[in-house]
């Protein structure tokens, strides 16, 4: 079987990044666009508009901040439409606020969307919002951290995996990345969430998110349990993250605790599983110099950036406490991760890998930039193609170009006379 270019492949990753971006954005911007920001005090208490977005929908309308937001479309709101499904301490709590997003959803696909509001004083009023495509800088810092996150993951992997396509380790390698990008995926479109998202939609967005977090783990351990030295055979190695992932996705009694709980707890299983298997890969490589070298410099990527995560927010979630720091920017520990194995290519020569890795990754960033100019400079700053293209070439030729170069000769360039 004839396997594509480097190259090929790996021009293949970017695109599919490029295609999963768009759907994120595509996903987030579906639901119609109120430009409120709300909070409830109490679960049957009543919607607060904290935050109206200026020029949007709310503001252009005249709803004005302080007013309590009563009904969308007829259907009355209480805090229950802003409780997530995913914080709930059981399955049929997490299915009663799924249904009830649901049904606020239903009520935002009205055309118009009406709203009606009550004042400090009890007086009501109906107002009718303007049907407007969503911004995207309204989608947030959380959702393009969150998502940019995935996609470096998925590129620094894809990366290594197209280099060396047919080795057991790089494809497990390239899966923690693709799993990585689902559960950020989902995570940023969750966070995007204004009032209500349909649960046809936000249904398979949860999924993404938890399913992908244990299916990193499965994908680690397995990937340490076969590089530097393959210490067992594909389905030993298999074995232990399918049990926690039946664990994790097994379908839950009404009583049991919710999806999202048995999720983080299984994420703190596999984080255990890392480490053992970690061990295990260290005591077989210890005759090896090199391959120790790459199992330390890894493992510590993996523990400081895994291991901080689960710490500070999968763990205390599992026990029903809040996060030791904020969980909405904490997926970037997991960014340490790749960019130390970016760095032990060099160092290390993982996957045994050289100098020539980086001139690929290099040439390729050169083209990523022109396309990625050119659509600015032509979409953002309406530019006329001709002019965009041009515009692209002279920042690419006397910006980017000589970057690259020195970046090159600092990072991989062999001295000369």
């Amino acid at each position: 079987m004839r396997v594509s270019s480097p190259s090929t492949l790996l021009l293949g990753v970017v695109f599919f990044c490029i295609a999963v971006a768009l759907a994120a954005v595509s996903v987030s911007t579906g639901p119609a666009w109120l430009g409120l920001d709300l909070t409830a005090g109490t679960a049957d208490g009543p919607l607060k508009v904290e935050g109206v977005a200026p020029d949007g929908p709310a503001a252009r309308a005249g709803v004005r901040v302080g007013e309590t937001l009563v009904a969308v479309a007829g259907k009355r709101l209480d805090g229950r439409a802003l409780a997530t499904e995913d914080s709930q301490p059981t399955q049929a709590l997490s299915d009663a606020a799924m249904r009830h997003q649901d049904a606020v959803a239903s009520a935002l696909q009205a055309r118009p969307v009406r709203l009606t509001l009550e004042d400090a004083r009890g007086a009501q009023r109906t107002v009718v919002l303007e049907d407007r495509p969503r911004p995207l800088s309204t989608l947030g810092v959380e959702f393009w951290a969150n998502l940019s996150f995935g996609l470096i993951a998925a590129l620094i992997c894809g990366w290594v995996w197209a280099l060396r396509p047919r080795e057991l380790a790089t494809r497990l390698f390239a899966l923690t990345g693709l799993s990585m990008l689902a559960f950020t995926f989902g995570w940023a479109v969750h966070a995007t969430v204004e009032l209500a998202m349909d649960a046809a939609v936000l249904a398979p967005v949860l999924w993404l998110n938890m399913g992908g977090a244990v299916a990193y783990g499965g994908a680690m351990i397995a990937f340490f349990l076969s590089y530097p030295r393959r210490v067992m055979t594909l389905p030993m190695m298999l074995l232990a993250p399918a049990c926690v992932l039946l664990w994790a996705l097994s379908p839950l009694l009404p009583g049991n605790p919710s999806l999202d709980l048995a999720g983080q707890g299984g994420t703190v299983v596999e984080m255990i599983l890392i480490v053992v298997a970690i061990g295990i890969q260290a005591y077989a490589s210890r005759k090896d110099p090199a391959a120790m070298a790459a199992t330390r410099w890894l493992g510590l990527s993996v523990i400081l950036g895994a291991g901080a995560f689960i710490v500070s927010v999968a763990l205390p979630a599992s026990l029903g406490r809040p996060a030791l720091i904020d969980p909405r920017f904490a997926l970037g520990f997991f960014v340490i991760i790749y960019v130390g194995m970016a760095v032990g290519l060099r160092r290390h020569r993982l996957f045994e890998l050289d100098q020539w890795a980086f001139r690929i990754l290099f040439y390729l960033g050169a083209g990523a930039a022109l396309l990625v100019l050119d659509t600015v400079l032509l979409v953002v700053l309406r530019y006329s193609p001709e002019a965009s293209l041009g515009a692209a070439l002279l920042v690419v030729a006397f910006a980017y170009l000589p970057f690259r170069d020195v970046l090159w000769r600092r990072t991989v360039g062999r001295r000369t006379m």
